[in-house]
């Protein structure tokens, strides 16, 4: 399982590319995809110091990730930002053509939030 730095090392790639994208509604499914694996990667990355383990935490799918993010205090309090994010990147797969720029702008705000929080 990737440890901390591997998912830090992620985030930060994905991150350096939604900082070149330039809004563009033809992209905004990918724009959203790289927003939800940066937060991702930023919540894998905290699960994967927590000590109830002796390697950290790893989710292996998303719906473990919701049941891991539910156990720690400082995840819970952004299960909400999770959520939404998960659920704008099931639309950028299976119904691209309904986002707009507005929902790429809201995930970078949401995005904000968890890095926030989990900076802190």
């Amino acid at each position: 399982m990737p440890d901390y730095d591997t998912h830090l090392s992620c985030y930060k790639h994905n991150r350096k590319l939604l900082d070149s994208l330039i809004l563009n509604k033809d992209y905004n499914d990918w724009e959203i995809t790289v927003i939800f694996y940066c937060a991702v990667h930023l919540i894998e990355g905290f699960l994967s110091k927590s000590t109830l383990s002796p390697n950290g935490l790893h989710s292996d799918s998303h719906r473990n990730r919701f049941v891991l993010i539910n156990k720690f205090k400082c995840l819970k309090r952004i299960s909400g930002e999770y959520q939404a994010l998960y659920n704008l990147s099931i639309l950028s797969r299976y119904e691209k053509n309904t986002l707009k720029n507005k929902d790429v702008q809201d995930a970078k705000a949401v995005l904000k939030k968890i890095e926030t929080s989990l900076n802190n």
